[in-house]
């Protein structure tokens, strides 16, 4: 199925790559969440903390194709393609964002700090673009992290 990307007519999501991380280093040391997804519907998740010497989870499991049009749905009507990180607040001891995306030849890269809300967003430099990005981070870490619990009912350790 192929779908135009909002504003880049000829170009299609077929061949999705998205990378999601958030993490920061704080008195036990690194933490982390990672996502990664592919046009296959590979879905990769790794939660690194060194939290009383957690250690680290990680899952791989390929998903269905309705869940790989969902997130090509997710990423088209997101606006994220819109956005622009140079004026977005740089990563700091609070934390750190990156978001990839690559559709085809065309890749999209954007770093942050942790934002933890819409309302936070709105002290930004460029508060719209920082909102689109925290809605669709939001929209993706859930869409993936209950992919990740049913995995995991479904296929207990």
């Amino acid at each position: 199925m192929n779908q135009e990307v909002e504003g880049k007519s000829g170009k299609d999501l077929s061949n999705i790559f998205l990378r999601y991380f958030v993490g920061h280093r704080g008195k036990y040391g690194r933490e982390f969440i990672e996502f990664s997804f592919e046009s296959n519907g590979v879905l990769k998740y790794i939660n690194d903390s060194s939290y009383k010497k957690d250690g680290s989870l990680s899952d791989c499991f390929v998903c269905e194709e309705k869940i790989i049009e969902t997130v090509r749905n997710l990423i088209q009507e997101s606006g994220i393609f819109r956005c622009n990180d140079a004026n977005w607040p740089l990563p700091n001891q609070g934390g750190r964002q990156e978001l990839e995306i690559a559709i085809n030849d065309v890749h999209y890269s954007f770093v942050t700090s942790k934002i933890n809300s819409t309302e936070e967003a709105k002290s930004c430099e460029d508060p719209q673009g920082v909102a689109t990005f925290y809605k669709f981070v939001q929209d993706i870490r859930s869409l993936f992290n209950a992919l990740v619990q049913i995995h995991r009912q479904a296929s207990p350790v």
